[in-house]
């Protein structure tokens, strides 16, 4: 049975041969028309990774979009602060109104009024509120053009309120503000992890492409070695150390490189466009985009102890989902003081002056007030046991959603751990295999020279460098990927890049 195979192989190859021969002769204008991408007029861009970071980071348009949501965010954290700060407003009118009589003689009325009024309202951190307001109103009586009335009305009142019981207190009066502050403290980790979604996206595409470009370099090199065992076939055969027959071997080889060739060929385009749609740049622009070979990385070796640590200290996902527990926590404090009862004191005190020029009288009036008003409700009023309620079963979900998510830390920081130190050792497996590949493939090569092997057996050995370059390359990347990945987790992506974090900036 062994003794067959090779023959059923070499019955095939010569068969694949035939068609390739046939397809050549046949469609000479097709094959023609095939041009390589990359023989392509274009200016070549030499594009390393961190550059393609940056350009990531620049242009992509969920990173500008997340940027324009930070304005209006900002503008929350605005009107949260502003909380305590006094309203001042002020509002003013003036007017006219007349009457006439013709009937012989003429009679004209005249009123003009002027009316100012300001008003300061300030917000305690107690709790209470405090208000001013001061009014002032000027009215005129002419007929024709002498001034018969006119009287002036300035007054100011000062009104004060505190809650004692649901309301009062520093921590429910400044709940609002202290949930805008952790609100922007979210919101800036969710742009965190925008931005470290990006790079990651732009790594992963780059490498592919990267990848690619391997790919069609290993595959052009299997070419032209084929290419190169033909001419030595043929020299075999001119001396009469290889039938002729066995060139077919070659030929079908050939066949099958230059199909890979052309497969590699599409994939680098598809990738090359892949990584232009993330960074968002212009193809036409950027046609000639090549990436530039990583620099080799050192083998590290994680604790899983330490980075541990720095996964709790940095990643967005796992402090975001503290704050949103500070955050039910703080609903939870807000609806328990929701269930006492309505107990304030309240005063205020107001001044009254008129002035006339038709009376001599010029009154002074004072009004003022101090007391304390309760309301308590005895009955029907269900939300506010509701909202406590819903309040603490929300605090209890966030802290089991904070304890599932820091045992899935644990294991994912484990697990990529793991991963890493296997890509590690896999890596340098591949790079053995095709050191070994290299060189059995050398030897064969003058075994044949020599006519001391087949030419099966060197197409044999030339596809296994093939596929060991190819391992080769896909390890080096599986080792980048998961470096990348433990960045990932442990939110360090940022600072392994040297990316200055910024919560705002300017979008063009």
């Amino acid at each position: 049975m062994k003794d067959f195979e090779p023959a059923k192989t070499g019955y095939q190859a010569a068969l694949a041969g035939c068609l390739f021969l046939l397809m050549g002769s046949i469609l000479p204008g097709t094959w023609a028309a095939q041009k390589d991408p990359t023989e392509l007029p274009r200016t070549e861009i030499h594009m390393p990774l961190a550059e393609a970071i940056v350009l990531g980071l620049r242009h992509n348009r969920s990173v500008k979009s997340a940027y324009l949501e930070r304005v209006t965010q900002k503008w929350d954290l605005k009107v949260a602060e502003d909380l305590f700060n006094p309203d001042v407003e002020l509002d003013a009118g003036i007017g006219t109104s007349g009457t006439g009589t013709r009937n012989g003689s003429d009679t004209r009325s005249q009123a003009n009024r002027l009316d100012t009024a300001l008003s300061v309202d300030k917000r305690l951190r107690t709790g209470g509120s405090f208000n001013f307001t001061w009014n002032e109103a000027v009215d005129e009586g002419r007929t024709f053009s002498t001034t018969t009335s006119r009287q002036s009305v300035s007054s100011w009142q000062v009104s004060f309120s505190q809650p004692l019981l649901k309301g009062a207190g520093t921590a429910v009066a400044t709940a609002p503000l202290e949930s805008a502050r952790i609100q922007e403290k979210v919101n800036i980790l969710s742009l965190k992890s925008t931005l470290i979604g990006t790079v990651n996206e732009v790594i992963s595409a780059y490498r592919v492409f990267l990848q690619a470009q391997r790919q069609v370099e290993i595959n052009r090199a299997s070419l032209e070695r084929s290419k190169a065992s033909m001419e030595t076939n043929r020299l075999l055969i001119e001396t009469g150390r290889m039938a002729a027959v066995e060139i077919i071997q070659t030929r079908a080889d050939i066949a099958n490189n230059e199909f890979s060739y052309q497969s590699a060929l599409n994939s680098l385009e598809s990738a090359r466009l892949n990584l232009l749609k993330i960074l968002a740049l212009d193809r036409h622009k950027y046609a000639g985009i090549a990436p530039v070979a990583e620099a080799e990385v050192e083998m590290i070796r994680p604790t899983f102890k330490r980075s541990l640590e720095i996964a709790f200290a940095n990643r967005p996902d796992y402090l975001q989902a503290r704050l949103d527990k500070a955050l039910s926590e703080q609903e939870v404090m807000l609806a328990k003081n929701n269930m006492y009862w309505d107990l304030s004191l309240d005063s205020s005190y107001a001044y009254s002056h008129t002035e006339d020029q038709l009376n001599s009288i010029r009154p002074r009036n004072e009004a003022w007030q101090a007391g304390l008003k309760l309301n308590v409700p005895v009955y029907g009023d269900l939300s506010r046991p509701q909202r406590l309620s819903n309040a603490r079963i929300t605090d209890k979900k966030a802290q089991l959603g904070l304890d599932e998510l820091t045992a899935n830390i644990e294991i994912e920081i484990q697990d990529l751990i793991r991963d890493v130190e296997s890509r590690a050792k896999q890596l340098d497996l591949a790079r053995l295999a095709l050191e070994l590949a290299e060189k059995k493939l050398e030897i064969e090569q003058e075994k044949l020279r020599a006519g001391r092997s087949s030419n099966f057996q060197v197409v044999s050995f030339q596809n296994d460098l093939v596929n060991t370059q190819n391992a080769e390359s896909d390890a080096a990347i599986a080792y980048r990927n998961s470096l990348t990945a433990l960045d990932q987790a442990l939110g360090t992506t940022l600072d392994t890049w040297e990316i200055e974090f910024r919560s705002e900036r300017e979008v063009k």
